[in-house]
């Protein structure tokens, strides 16, 4: 894992102006057209990567993300295509850097508020439309039955083993994650 990466990721919420300043140098390095200004969303549940927005000399502006763990299995981030292949509706990066300690991904930017967000309004009673959520969840959920029946397959053990899509949380799990999260609840919330 690069180092100008995770030191990014630790300033993002101490020092976010030196943070934009090392991105904004990294992007300039990696991506082909000239980056001309970054800014990072630091949010608590972002622990293991960072995201953001970056704007290019034409005034485009695109959403980035990367992660930043040391036991990542970088090129599962990576398998959109296999995805979209089978049908699953994704958003694919108009950009991608897998090159180990460089791994970062560029979209185009969507100004719609995420799933997340919206979900959040509604459980708030910010918003009074658990009707419409509701039914994007079912539209989503048969889409998703379609696809699995679609690719419903038989595999060997090994071919299991080697699963490019279901092995990420696997390996997220096994790798490192899930202890580094029990250290860091244990120590900062059994303690209170």
């Amino acid at each position: 894992m690069s180092d100008t990466l995770q030191r990014i990721r630790d300033l993002q919420f101490s020092d976010k102006s030196e943070a934009e300043k090392l991105l904004l140098s990294f992007l300039r390095d990696i991506y082909p057209e000239t980056v001309t200004h970054v800014e990072l969303r630091p949010l608590a549940i972002s622990l293991n990567s960072f995201n953001g927005f970056m704007t290019v000399e034409s005034g485009k502006r695109y959403f980035f993300k990367t992660h930043t763990e040391s036991d990542t299995v970088i090129n599962e981030y990576y398998n959109s295509g296999l995805l979209a292949d089978a049908g699953y509706p994704i958003i694919r990066p108009v950009f991608q850097s897998t090159v180990p300690g460089k791994q970062i991904l560029i979209y185009e930017l969507i100004e719609n508020p995420s799933v997340f967000d919206y979900a959040w309004d509604v459980e708030i009673a910010k918003i009074a439309d658990f009707q419409s959520i509701a039914s994007a969840q079912f539209a989503c959920d048969q889409q998703l039955l379609q696809i699995y029946r679609n690719t419903l397959t038989s595999i060997s053990a090994q071919e299991n083993t080697q699963a490019p899509i279901h092995q990420l949380f696997f390996h997220r799990l096994t790798g490192g994650r899930l202890e580094r999260f029990s250290q860091w609840y244990i120590s900062d919330f059994a303690a209170e």
